[in-house]
């Protein structure tokens, strides 16, 4: 036993060390290809294309290492960055945030990653959904409303993601719900919105998941709909989960919201 719990515990050392190898190449390539960015020496697309690859392979080799933190802030930058063809002066500080927080926490230990991560979050750049990715005056003061999207169904989701960000909110959309419900403890969002069918868990159990968890209970979840309360595709929905009918959907949006003051 001693002798597997210590091949476990060098494999898990290795593994680590290794992570931090790589996070700091790919944060340096980053970098590097920002200060073209800031140079002109590059194609905007091209670029961002490029960072976009990085921190998509840095957010998946993070979560293997465990270095949750660091998956968290990568995940954030692409959703920063995603429909960009082109930043600005202020856009590119605004990647560099987020390099500078994944290279503090990619040199921290495993405790040190596992502690709660809703304050960081928030901390992070906000891409504005009203004018994409345009500057905006204020923005520092401005309150920041996280909603986290789960969804398998790109243009529904897509569509009710819109929807959010015209509210004024920044929205972290996942495709598994099992990485909504890791997301959902560490990150804390304001809202959750669940489609209905996910992966092996439908929208209703992430939903029941969700409420039953002691720190994430007091969060609203919603569940994105077109059946209406008693259907039997709902069954075992608890009471305190709310439904938005796809067909009444800005409407019951906004109840939602104004209900939990988190308009913008």
């Amino acid at each position: 036993m001693n002798s597997s719990g210590n091949n476990y515990d060098n494999l898990l050392a290795s593994l680590r060390g290794e992570f931090v190898e790589e996070a700091e190449d790919n944060l340096t390539s980053i970098e590097m290809l920002l200060e073209n960015l800031r140079a002109g020496q590059e194609g905007g697309a091209s670029a961002i294309d490029n960072i976009r690859r990085y921190a998509h392979s840095l957010k998946g080799s993070a979560g293997v290492a465990d270095f949750p933190v660091v998956s968290m802030i990568m995940h954030r930058m692409e959703d920063y960055l995603s429909g960009a063809k082109e930043l600005s002066e202020k856009q590119i500080d605004d990647v560099q945030v987020f390099i500078d927080r994944a290279r503090d926490f990619s040199s921290l230990d495993i405790e040190q990653n596992k502690t709660a991560s809703s304050e960081l979050v928030r901390q992070l750049p906000n891409r504005h959904s009203k004018d994409s990715l345009d500057e905006m005056e204020g923005d520092a003061e401005q309150r920041v409303i996280e909603a986290l999207m789960v969804t398998r169904e790109k243009a529904a989701g897509q569509i009710f993601e819109r929807e959010l960000k015209e509210e004024g909110l920044r929205v972290t959309t996942v495709r598994s719900s099992f990485e909504a419900i890791e997301m959902a403890v560490r990150a804390k969002p304001n809202i959750i919105i669940c489609s209905g069918v996910i992966d092996e868990l439908s929208g209703v159990d992430l939903s029941c998941a969700i409420k039953s968890i002691p720190v994430t209970k007091d969060i609203p979840v919603c569940l994105l709909t077109s059946f209406e309360k008693g259907h039997h595709e709902l069954e075992g929905l608890r009471d305190d989960v709310y439904l938005i009918q796809k067909s009444n959907l800005k409407e019951d949006l906004k109840n939602i919201l104004e209900k939990y003051n988190l308009s913008s």
